[in-house]
C-alpha cells in the first residue's frame, strides 16, 4: 500500500529554499505568459533573490517585491506561464489565474500589446 509522507516545517523550509535557489542561479528570473495556443503574450521579471520562505509550515517559496509588471507583446487571454532562470533555464510552469490556488495570479487575463501585465502573486508550495 502506498503511503503519504509529510515533513517537519524545518524540512519544508529546505525544500522551499531549494525552489528559490533554483530560480536564483544566474541573474533575475522571469516568467513568460502564454495563451492556450502557446503564443507569448508578455514577460515579467523578478528580482534576485527571487523571494523568501514563508507559511505556517515553511511551505511557500514566494516572490518578493510584488506586484511586478511587464508589457504585453501580443493580444490574447492568458492561460499559462513558464518560469525561467536569468540564463533561460525552464524551472516551473503551470496555469495562471485571477485568484485561487494557481502559483501565478495576474490582475487581468486579457493581455494587449503595450499594455501592462501585473503579477500579484508568484509562489510555489512545497509538495511535502
Amino acid at each position: 500500500m502506498a503511503g503519504f509522507v509529510t515533513c517537519d516545517p524545518s524540512v519544508r523550509a529546505i525544500y522551499s529554499q531549494a525552489n528559490i535557489d533554483l530560480l536564483d542561479t544566474s541573474g533575475n528570473s522571469y516568467i513568460q505568459i502564454f495563451n492556450v495556443s502557446a503564443v507569448l503574450l508578455g514577460t515579467v521579471t523578478f528580482g534576485n533573490p527571487f523571494g523568501t520562505v514563508s507559511g505556517a509550515a515553511n511551505e511557500i517559496a514566494g516572490a518578493s517585491g510584488l506586484p511586478k509588471s511587464g508589457t504585453g507583446v501580443a493580444n490574447g487571454v492568458a492561460d499559462n506561464y513558464k518560469h525561467f532562470t536569468g540564463s533561460g533555464i525552464l524551472r516551473f510552469s503551470g496555469s495562471v489565474a485571477l485568484s485561487g490556488s494557481s502559483p501565478v495570479i495576474l490582475d487581468n487575463l486579457n493581455i494587449s500589446i503595450a499594455a501592462t501585465i501585473t503579477v500579484n502573486t508568484c509562489q510555489y508550495v512545497s509538495p511535502v
